[in-house]
């Protein structure tokens, strides 16, 4: 049985993405401070692969690996494992990193999902039709884990993919201001993304849950039990990007 609430969270639409060609872009966001051989999340948007220099703040290059993660649509995601050796700083392309020794990774062991909206508005340029996981433990990326039912959630037949903690940051410039309500919270989007493209593929209901992965390396531990999630409604002229959803949790 599934025991039903209601979630409710007004979100506005990114006001950078009016019609612009989404971009190519790393978590966390420029100027951040990073571990002591950190790792960084790259979003790459088409079919290319991450093939960014990597330096310290002298322009030496830096050792690291790239590893490919599961994606879906729009963004391929990858894994950065960078060895800064004594750098204060790391470079990738544009972005500049604060190398902090005393970083220490945020205290969350779990993420939960605080609410579930849904987008679902048309516009003369794009569309935007998803389901909205709010988070309020921030984190650099999240892996989604999801099953196309309870039963298969159970059988272990599950399958993930790695999103941004926030699509904007496709539209964002390195000089753009990030609001920092933004920087403490999470929004996985589901689905069509305004002037972005496909983050998700829906075929109908999934039991679904959210691990948050960090700049040292780190996650958050694996859900134990999952949210039921509806697929987006329909995008229409009159749609909203806070409509409230009805999601049940799976019981013990």
């Amino acid at each position: 049985m599934f025991a039903k609430v209601v979630l409710l969270l007004s979100f506005p639409a990114s006001a950078w993405a009016s019609c612009r060609q989404p971009g190519s872009f790393l978590s966390p966001h420029d100027g951040a401070s990073v571990p002591v051989n950190p790792v960084i999340h790259a979003f790459v948007v088409g079919p290319g692969d991450f093939d960014w220099k990597v330096s310290d703040e002298n322009a030496h290059p830096l050792q690291h690996r790239v590893v490919a993660l599961p994606s879906i649509g729009v963004f391929r995601a990858f894994r950065v494992e960078i060895q800064s050796a004594d750098a204060t700083s790391v470079v990738i392309g544009e972005s500049r990193y604060t190398v902090d020794r005393a970083w220490k990774a945020p205290s969350a062991t779990a993420v939960t999902v605080d609410s579930v909206t849904a987008s679902n508005y048309l516009w003369d340029c794009s569309k935007h039709e998803t389901r909205n996981l709010v988070i309020n433990e921030p984190a650099d990326a999240y892996r989604v884990i999801w099953a196309e039912s309870a039963e298969s959630w159970e059988r272990g037949e599950r399958k993930e993919v790695v999103l941004p903690a926030h699509i904007f940051e496709a539209f964002r410039s390195r000089h753009d201001e990030v609001p920092p309500k933004l920087l403490a919270t999470g929004r996985v989007e589901l689905g069509y993304a305004n002037c972005t493209g496909l983050t998700f593929v829906w075929k109908g209901p999934i039991w679904a849950g959210v691990i948050g992965l960090f700049s040292d390396g780190s996650e958050t531990t694996s859900p134990v039990s999952p949210l039921l999630i509806e697929p987006p409604p329909a995008a229409t002229k009159t749609g909203s990007d806070s409509l409230s959803v009805s999601a049940g949790r799976a019981a013990p």
